[in-house]
């Protein structure tokens, strides 16, 4: 017999035949029980929680099995390698972590200068912490290292501070405390408050963000000083200095910049689509630009007049901590950081775990990213996060595991041994062209204002404010608004959650909502209204409200009313109290107030609530129909019957 498959039929001829067609083939349902009421199935089911060993004791259990899944838990890498396919993974991971290494060198140079640092820093974010998210992260796929949004926040508080400090130390002090944040959130299993970050303000934040990437590059790309602008509005003031030094143009940074923008479109638009088709590696066109500009800035002097990277050391960093007093500057700007930084590593290892079919640990990836920067705070890096961009061609290369990333590695410690000197006469204008063609894809969620508006016009509302906040005023202030705003949009929805009423559809006991419905069956006497959401004291007056509504003052008709709470999540004591000041309004007026499909965690709350504010409890029951076919077979008087 083919399964029922299908969403319904628009005419109602088809309904009926649809249901013909269900009778004919025997594929009926009949039920025959009592009624119950909720004492009824508790009683006779042995309703009760299950004992469990208490909190102290489960802690305090100790044994090999447990130390094993304790030492796999908060390091992962354990776990992975334990059961690691050489012959399977291996492959795939050295193709994955020799690609990511490649795109790693331009990107990681380019996105430094957002940071206000040296562009060798770059190469050190893609060393030091990626080893260190290798073994403690819960994702298998994400690059961790340099990511535009993060190295722009931190060059804000880099050049707020650059008159007193140098930049390494301003960075490595932002670096230091994002780490001591996201362990300190980690130790109090605050994960899940990337929740609050809904996709439109992410999204409103990410392609304001972007647009102040996008600003910042534009001096080098036609190769002009411009004063420091930073605070509210830097925005417009930045395009108001723009406009000013355009007499002042650089036209060899200029056509250098159209030349080396050009080639990295052709290649994302043409080359690599194409390519894909035939090649699953890609071609490191970065790389390739990167590596031309230089030599040509060696072996000729047509770079002359053009600002160049400068000199680069090679070696391993010296540990050190950042300036203590620092700390304190720079400890709001850092918390800013952390959140974006952890929900925008969060959302991809989400993102591609879900593809491969694995778990990722909310809270331990708080500890690996936390770890990730603090450890690279000790080499004057800049905070990390997850690159969509570096992620994605890891997956698309084959990548499997975070062997890949310690196989990055290792091809970038080359880099920083030795190659650091090549790249001393690149172009900054170079760098600044590569920033600008990678931040296209961002640039282009402007457009997704009108999905989220086509959706909901809330959603649509949070993006804007976001956006706009972000753009016209400052990175933090966006966020701080946009979060403001998602935190209101919250309490919004608490408040006014979705009430209807329901009425059976014909010869079944499916109840359904009569706004959806027209062939419903209305019940004599007998009014259902289901609420949905959390009864608590924010929504409470919003039942009130629709119980109002549904049984005004003239009503001399109805003599209960079945309030359906199976889709009520929770209930507080001003719930339950709304409820039983129901209960008193309606008796008065000859109606009883029944409760029916409340779910175990509801009605153990109405127990305990009703206990302490009266020993007298309203009517439950298992379900909506319980409670119909009960109030149609008892003959109920003008008194308040249905009170235990």
């Amino acid at each position: 017999m083919a399964p029922l498959v299908g969403t319904g039929v628009t005419h109602r001829e088809g309904d009926h035949h649809h249901l013909q067609q269900q009778q004919q083939q025997g594929m009926e349902m009949r039920v025959q029980r009592p009624v119950f009421q909720q004492d009824d199935v508790d009683r006779a089911f042995g309703y009760g929680k299950k004992p469990r060993p208490g909190w102290w004791r489960r802690q305090g259990a100790c044994s090999a099995a447990r130390a094993g899944r304790l030492l796999a838990a908060r390091v992962p890498a354990v776990a992975w390698l334990a059961g690691y396919d050489w012959r399977r993974d291996l492959p795939g991971d050295l193709v994955a972590g020799a690609t990511v290494a490649i795109m790693h060198v331009p990107q990681g140079m380019a996105y430094a200068l957002l940071g206000g640092v040296p562009p060798i820093t770059g190469i050190h974010m893609a060393f030091y912490p990626v080893l260190v998210y290798a073994l403690l992260g819960t994702s298998r796929h994400i690059s961790v290292g340099t990511f535009a949004v993060v190295c722009l926040m931190t060059g804000t508080s880099v050049a707020a501070h650059a008159d007193q400090y140098d930049s390494l130390e301003v960075a490595s002090a932002v670096s230091f405390l994002v780490g001591c944040y996201m362990l300190i959130m980690a130790v109090f299993r605050l994960g899940a408050l990337s929740n609050l970050l809904s996709d439109p303000l992410v999204s409103g934040f990410s392609a304001g963000a972007a647009f102040h990437a996008f600003t910042s590059q534009l001096k080098d790309v036609i190769g002009v000083q411009l004063p420091g602008r930073r605070g509210a509005f830097n925005v417009p003031l930045v395009f108001y200095d723009l406009a000013l030094a355009v007499p002042r143009t650089n036209l060899s940074a200029l056509a250098v910049s159209a030349v080396a923008m050009t080639v990295l479109s052709v290649n994302n638009e043409v080359v690599k689509p194409w390519a894909a088709k035939r090649c699953s590696l890609p071609v490191p066109i970065e790389l390739l630009v990167v590596v031309l500009a230089s030599l040509v800035g060696a072996l000729t002097p047509l770079f002359e007049e053009l600002r160049t990277i400068g000199h680069i050391p090679t070696g391993l960093q010296v540990p050190r901590l950042p300036p203590l007093e620092l700390l304190p500057l720079v400890a709001v700007d850092a918390l800013t950081v952390a959140v974006v930084a952890y929900v925008i590593a969060l959302s991809l290892a989400l993102l591609f775990a879900g593809r491969e079919g694995y778990e990722v640990d909310a809270n331990q990836e708080l500890s690996a990213l936390g770890a990730a920067s603090l450890v690279g705070s000790l080499f004057a890096c800049i905070p990390v996060s997850a690159s969509p961009s570096r992620s994605s061609l890891q997956v698309a290369v084959g990548g499997r595991t975070q062997l890949a990333s310690v196989v990055s590695c290792a091809g970038l410690l080359v880099v920083l041994l030795w190659a650091g000197p090549f790249f001393e006469t690149l172009p900054r204008c170079v760098l600044a062209s590569i920033i600008l063609v990678a931040l296209k894809p961002m640039l282009v969620q402007t457009a997704d204002v009108v999905r989220f508006w086509r959706l909901s016009r809330l959603d649509g509302s949070l993006w804007l404010l976001t956006f706009l906040t972000v753009v016209l005023v400052d990175l933090d202030i966006g966020l701080a608004a946009g979060l403001a705003a998602s935190v209101l949009l919250l309490f919004a929805q608490a408040a006014t959650p979705y009430t209807c009423t329901l009425q059976p559809l014909p010869a079944t006991n499916i109840y359904v909502d009569t706004r959806r419905y027209a062939s419903t069956v209305q019940l004599r006497g007998i009014q259902i209204l289901q609420f949905n959401g959390v009864l608590n004291f924010a929504s409470q007056g919003h039942l009130k409200t629709a119980v109002r509504r549904l049984l005004p003052a003239s009503d001399v008709t109805t003599h209960t009313l079945i309030l359906d709470l199976g889709a009520v999540v929770r209930v507080d004591p001003a719930g339950v109290g709304a409820l039983r000041g129901l209960q008193r309004d309606l008796v008065v007026r000859g109606v009883t107030v029944v409760l029916a499909g409340a779910n175990a965690r509801v009605v153990s709350a109405l127990r305990r609530c009703c206990g302490v504010l009266d020993a007298v409890a309203m009517l439950t029951f298992p379900t909506v129909h319980d409670a119909v076919v009960y109030t149609e077979s008892v003959a109920l008087a003008a008194s308040p019957l249905a009170l235990l």
